[in-house]
């Protein structure tokens, strides 16, 4: 299988699992969060309000069903060796989104570990 091919099968299931609403952003000291999506402002201009929890995840199905949006395959820190998946939601402000998800355990559950602003240093850590 390609890794295009996988891409599209891991977002699949990523817009399986929100639908099913098997999404959660619990911080844990095994797997730390920066999930901040009241932090950062809705890019549509007709909300212009920071995000919601429910509107984050909203955010994300959108995002996941455009083919065009980039998903980056990066192996995490904590827990050790586990894959993550990150997406950058480019502005034109250039206060871009920084979004990272993960599968837990036999991809029963979609964990988001970053929503926030981007910040490249701090964001290659976790």
């Amino acid at each position: 299988m390609s890794e295009k091919e996988n891409l599209d099968a891991v977002r699949e299931k990523m817009l399986e699992l929100i639908g099913s609403g098997r999404t959660d952003a619990t911080f844990s000291k095994e797997q730390p969060v920066r999930w901040e999506p009241t932090r950062v402002i809705n890019p549509d201009p007709a909300v212009g309000m920071p995000f919601t929890h429910k509107g984050c995840w909203y955010f994300i199905e959108k995002l996941l069903h455009n083919k065009q949006q980039p998903i980056e395959i990066i192996t995490l820190e904590k827990p050790p060796g586990e894959k993550g998946y990150v997406m950058l939601f480019k502005q034109e402000t250039g206060q871009d989104i920084y979004i990272k998800l993960q599968f837990g355990k036999g991809q029963k559950w979609l964990f988001g570990r970053s929503f926030h602003y981007s910040d490249r240093e701090r964001n290659n850590r976790s």
